[in-house]
């Protein structure tokens, strides 16, 4: 019972860990999609 409950707690991190990375991955986009935003924009501008 204590290797499936350490098994279990494992899967639960390994979840975790993914869904930060996918999160900064999300964020990482958004940033990008931001500074394109904003060099388009003062490009326009000028």
């Amino acid at each position: 019972m204590f290797l499936l409950g350490n098994w279990v707690g494992s899967f639960q991190l390994s979840v975790i860990s993914y869904q930060l990375s996918v999160i900064s991955y999300q964020l990482s986009v958004i940033s990008y999609q931001l500074s394109v935003i904003s060099d388009y924009h003062w490009s326009s501008v000028a």
